[in-house]
Formats: structure tokens, C-alpha cells, sequence
């Protein structure tokens, strides 16, 4: 037998104390599971996981309206069309260094203050976003705007961002989990 037992519980218990893990130690690696696995390791918390597969159904069109020049700052808007029931989407916006500083991001009122919002302006050449719905309102539909991103004019030759146009990181599911095709518009590349 490779156990026995002739204590009472506490005995066994004070035994035990060299094998004591802190609860702050457990708590904080249940977090960093938690975010790992929501994740699936990827730029996004809510990228699809199928890289693959983009959805036979058109969840809508993204791109890029018409900007907004305040002094030496720049936002675009990104606008959706022909939503239909976009309940999480990521995408990257692309831009030329040399012409753009990305500065922010600021969400618009179709992204409730209750869903998942992400976005990371230190890449060297885009800004990857992504929202989830948590508020329990419906997936966007037809047409609205998204966000604004922000950017600092470095050069105005260069200063024109886009909707990188790849699949990986063009993702959109609707309100049951099903991937969708989300396609990009305007001056994508």
C-alpha cells in the first residue's frame, strides 16, 4: 500500500502544508488560461478560430468613409454596409508608416459600452480591431459606422490607411457562432 492513513485530518493537513499553492497563484493562472484560451493565441480575442473558413454567408462589406482632418490628425471612419447580424468581426487596418502615426481609437455608439472591444495602435504597419456583442443587443445590420481611427500626419503624400483585404484577419461571425464572409470595400489592399 502506498498511502496509509493513522492521523486524524488535521495531522494529514499539516503534512500536506509543503505542498501549499496560494490562491492568488491559482486565481491568476486561471486568468491567464482563461484569456489563452479565448484568445486561441491570435491577434484578437474574438477571432474566429477556422482560419480557413470565412462562412458561405455575406455577413457584410467594411471599409474606410471619408476622413476627418483636425490640424495634424486624421480619423477615418469604419463604415459597415449590408450587415447581417454581426455580432463579432476583426479586421486590421492597414497603413504606410512613413505617412501615419496611428494615435487611437475611439468606438462609435453601434459598439455599446457593454460589448468586448480590442485594438492595438503599436504595430509598425496596421491596427488590428475587434468587437463582440456582450450587451445581449442583436448583431449590427445594414449600414453604420464602427469606429474611428485615429492617426497623426507624418507626411500627407503617404497618409491614406485601408481595409487589409485577407482573409486571416477579415473575420465575422453572427449572433449563433456561425462564421460568416466578411468582405472588404473601398481602398482595400
Amino acid at each position: 500500500m502506498l498511502l496509509s492513513y493513522d492521523g486524524t485530518l488535521s495531522e494529514v493537513l499539516l503534512k500536506m502544508k509543503r505542498f501549499y499553492i496560494p490562491r492568488y497563484l491559482i486565481a491568476v493562472a486561471f486568468f491567464i488560461v482563461l484569456a489563452v484560451a479565448c484568445s486561441k493565441g491570435s491577434d484578437s480575442p474574438v477571432a474566429p478560430t477556422d482560419n480557413t473558413n470565412n462562412g458561405d454567408s455575406l455577413g457584410g462589406k467594411i471599409s474606410l468613409g471619408m476622413p476627418i482632418e483636425t490640424g495634424d490628425e486624421i480619423a477615418y471612419p469604419v463604415e459597415f454596409a449590408e450587415a447581417a447580424d454581426l455580432y463579432a468581426i476583426s479586421f486590421r487596418v492597414g497603413f504606410e508608416p512613413s505617412g501615419l502615426e496611428p494615435i487611437g481609437v475611439e468606438w462609435s455608439d453601434e459598439v455599446g459600452d457593454e460589448d468586448a472591444t480590442f485594438h492595438v495602435c503599436d504595430q509598425r504597419d496596421f491596427v488590428p480591431l475587434a468587437f463582440a456583442r456582450y450587451s445581449g443587443m442583436p448583431g449590427l445590420q445594414g449600414h453604420g459606422t464602427i469606429a474611428f481611427v485615429r492617426f497623426r500626419i507624418i507626411s500627407r503624400d503617404h497618409r491614406r490607411p485601408w481595409i487589409i483585404n485577407d482573409v486571416r484577419f477579415l473575420k465575422a461571425r453572427d449572433s449563433v457562432g456561425n462564421n460568416l464572409r466578411l468582405e472588404a470595400g473601398g481602398d482595400s489592399r
